[in-house]
């Protein structure tokens, strides 16, 4: 009998990833169509050892940032939010992904981030 715990494999795939910015009405906020340069790489699959978590940044820094704006959210193409000086609503972010069953013994399922709030600064 071996003394070493299975990993746990998510074959994550970012395009799998869905964000939506809401307002304090629950009103979903459109995404900004801006000019994006951005390098990527694939990060395929994940392995998790027994008892651990993994975080990682899923911030990204492609978008082209507009003048005499409050802030820009940049989570990828098409998930890019600007929010004008001035707006008096409150903003979050809600998150999601998927991974599909497969044929090899890797994670499956959904996972629901909670809602945070975006932190703007007016």
């Amino acid at each position: 009998m071996a003394n070493v715990a299975k990993v746990i494999e998510v074959p994550l795939n970012l395009e799998g990833i869905q964000f939506e910015v809401v307002d304090d009405q629950d009103k979903l906020l459109a995404h900004a169509s801006l000019p994006y340069d951005e390098v990527t790489v694939e990060l395929g699959m994940l392995r998790l050892p027994h008892d651990s978590y993994l975080c990682f940044d899923i911030s990204h820094h492609g978008a082209g940032v507009p003048k005499n704006q409050a802030a820009l959210l940049d989570l990828g193409i098409p998930y890019v939010w600007v929010f004008s000086p001035g707006d008096k609503h409150s903003y979050y972010l809600r998150g999601r992904f998927s991974i599909e069953a497969r044929k090899d013994r890797t994670w499956s399922g959904t996972i629901e981030m909670p809602q945070v709030k975006i932190p703007i600064a007016n």
